[in-house]
């Protein structure tokens, strides 16, 4: 796929040198940033939860801090560790621990954000270690537009230039209808909520 030419909102063209995508699927030639921040808006629609919380997500190689603000946060939290370890950490609270980050945060908040394939899809490539299917491009600009990875169906749009990186400033993640038959609501079925998760990112940091 050959780089194109995208018009953002100040009126310069910049052109796009991290969407050249291997044969085999969506796979960047140019590896995404391991290490990076944002400051978004973080949407949350389920069964169960309906609201925001505004975050500031710094991802460090394998490890992130994320400080969360809002009523879907409870107040003020701050989620740190990696994808096998992690602590959410709140005023006047004891510090929660688990080797479980998305059981952690859904015991915690009672919503998901499943961290193992979420820090791929926000730098907007999928999670080379699963499935990939339904995948689409935007025809005239060649940016990733959608796939379906893990249960869950991604939208991309609103792409910027960052250093050399175009990547997404709106991103939203469905989680896909399963068979399931638990009637119990905990971790384990997550999977029966239609959970949909709107992450607007209002600023990018390359660290």
């Amino acid at each position: 796929m050959s780089c194109f030419l995208l018009l953002i909102t100040s009126c310069t063209t910049i052109s796009n040198k991290n969407a050249i995508y291997s044969a085999d699927g969506i796979y960047p030639i140019k590896p995404p940033p391991l290490s990076w921040q944002i400051s978004a808006k973080l949407g949350i629609s389920s069964s169960q939860k309906n609201g925001s919380v505004t975050l500031n997500w710094q991802q460090t190689g394998e490890t992130f801090v994320i400080n969360l603000q809002g009523p879907l946060g409870q107040g003020n939290a701050v989620i740190s560790g990696s994808q096998y370890n992690a602590e959410i950490q709140q005023p006047g609270q004891p510090t929660l621990r688990s080797n479980n980050v998305d059981e952690l945060v859904f015991d915690t908040f009672g919503w998901t954000l499943p961290f193992d394939n979420f820090i791929h899809w926000v730098v907007a490539t999928a999670n080379p270690k699963q499935i990939i299917t339904n995948i689409s491009f935007d025809p005239a600009l060649g940016t990733l537009s959608s796939f379906e990875q893990s249960g869950w169906a991604m939208e991309y749009s609103r792409y910027k230039l960052v250093d050399n990186w175009v990547l997404p400033g709106r991103i939203k993640a469905k989680r896909l209808r399963s068979n399931s038959t638990q009637q119990n609501l905990s971790y384990n079925s997550i999977d029966t909520q239609q959970t949909t998760l709107t992450l607007i990112i209002r600023e990018w940091t390359i660290l």
